[in-house]
């Protein structure tokens, strides 16, 4: 998240590319501020060795926060006339990517990612979810009646990530940490399989 989701976006964003956050989304804007001030703190002490990860939305049968809530609404609220690509990681698969850095040792930046891309409106679909379009002009002035899912946030510090693109490149990440055993569509089916029995419960 912290490249920023923007129409002008590559397909894969690499390591080297600069950090736009969002000016609406206070989260994402701490987190770029870390990794700056992470950044010079390592180039003070070149000696340590320091290593950031940087994972787009993790999902699976234990995660639960404002992304998967929203995303496993019955009714999802999505932005009229965008369809972006997404891309998820499972829980697994990250934790397997912090558990090697730590513990092995990594020095630099990595993108920890699932394999594969998917459109917003497939993921959705698969999971018999019902898409609710809205004109951007509604969402971004009414977000809050929407439940907009960062709370205190304008609704464009959400939307704007169902509205642009914003998907990785993984090569660096799997080749230092390994292949993830998980694509995008099979991380989405553990979290939307997990969730049902608790919907029906």
């Amino acid at each position: 998240m912290t490249y920023g989701p923007r129409p002008e976006n590559p397909n894969f964003l690499t390591e080297s590319h600069p950090l736009h956050g969002h000016p609406d989304a206070h989260c994402v804007e701490n987190r770029v501020e870390v990794e700056r001030m992470v950044d010079r703190w390592s180039e003070e002490h070149d000696e340590i060795d320091v290593c950031v990860l940087r994972g787009c939305w993790i999902v699976g049968p234990n995660t639960q926060d404002h992304v998967t809530r929203h995303l496993t609404r019955a009714t999802v609220p999505v932005v009229l006339g965008f369809d972006p690509l997404l891309q998820l990681v499972h829980e697994d698969d990250w934790l397997h990517a912090f558990e090697v850095a730590t513990l092995e040792g990594a020095r630099g930046v990595f993108n920890v990612v699932g394999s594969g891309v998917e459109p917003l409106s497939k993921l959705l679909r698969s999971a018999g979810r019902r898409l609710l379009p809205l004109p951007s002009a509604l969402i971004d002035g009414a977000g809050s009646l929407l439940g907009t899912p960062s709370p205190g946030d304008p609704a464009k510090g959400f939307y704007d990530y169902l509205r642009y693109l914003w998907v990785a490149d993984g090569a660096l990440g799997w080749s230092t940490f390994g292949e993830p055993l998980f694509s995008t569509q099979e991380a989405w089916a553990s979290l939307v399989g997990a969730e049902r029995p608790r919907r029906s419960a």
